[in-house]
């Protein structure tokens, strides 16, 4: 491929304008407030909250409540604190869902789970709990 000359140019060709906020490459100069980034005041303060976050707790801490949520959603007494603890492992762990799947109402089901034997009776005892725990 050869290059293309100044006079090959079309007529809809736009000269380059120089701006005083950058360099020959589109680096923006020494000094130029755009090449910082926005340092707004709640900016910094979220980075003393951040810094204030990070040197307060220790490892130890983050261990403790790690297992405090591994204990809510393995041996949770209430249902919501357990199913939301799982939730929250869940996310923080595996990350986020990146799609969800829609179902419309009226639309039938072709496929079904069909869950094996020790699936089912974990079903079971959890129904049971659960019926248990609805009745107190």
């Amino acid at each position: 491929m050869s290059r293309i000359k100044a006079e090959e140019l079309s007529g809809n060709a736009v000269p380059a304008v120089y701006d005083p906020n950058r360099t020959s490459d589109g680096k923006f100069v020494k000094g130029n407030k755009a090449g910082i980034g926005w340092q707004g005041r709640a900016v910094r303060q979220w980075k003393e909250v951040q810094r204030l976050w990070f040197t307060c707790i220790s490892e130890e801490d983050v261990e403790r409540m790690y297992a405090r949520i591994v204990e809510l959603a393995l041996q949770g007494e209430n249902l919501d604190v357990a199913l939301k603890a799982t939730v929250y492992w869940t996310d923080r762990t595996f990350g986020k869902p990146t799609e969800r799947v829609e179902v419309s109402p009226g639309e039938p089901q072709t496929e079904y789970i069909q869950p094996t034997e020790e699936e089912l009776a974990v079903l079971q005892k959890l129904i049971r709990r659960t019926s248990a725990e609805a009745a107190t």
